[in-house]
């Protein structure tokens, strides 16, 4: 994880409204899709900064999100069908650890951030 990227994770800690489990659920989240840690914040910042803040909405009760296009939506999971799979479990390990399931339309744009960071790790690891 390049400096940057490190540094969005720490801002978002610092924040009040903002609880550590958000950051911790989002920081591992990230190790598990790229082990080798080479995802910079102009590859996943999008990703972390949308994932935490959700993550922070559902610990404080709001749930209210609109959904992506589902046309957009669509292209995603016809271009990479294990992406859904992937923005599934992360969306149970949240349940298991904050006893709260995210939305279905948070599960579209975690697709969409999954998809897209997985074809920053398929470059960088053919």
């Amino acid at each position: 994880m390049d400096p940057t990227l490190q540094e969005r994770l720490d801002i978002f800690r610092a924040m009040p409204a903002v609880p550590d489990e958000a950051v911790d659920l989002v920081a591992a989240e990230l190790t598990r899709l790229d082990p080798a840690q080479t995802l910079t914040d102009d590859q996943a910042g999008s990703f972390v900064s949308h994932a935490v803040n959700a993550l922070a909405r559902l610990s404080a009760g709001d749930v209210s999100v609109e959904a992506p296009s589902d046309t957009v939506y669509q292209q995603v999971r016809d271009e990479d069908p294990q992406a859904e799979e992937r923005a599934r479990a992360f969306v149970e390990r949240v349940q298991a650890r904050l006893g709260r399931a995210l939305p279905e339309a948070e599960l579209k744009f975690i697709t969409i951030h999954f998809a897209a960071l997985a074809q920053h790790t398929r470059k960088e690891h053919p």
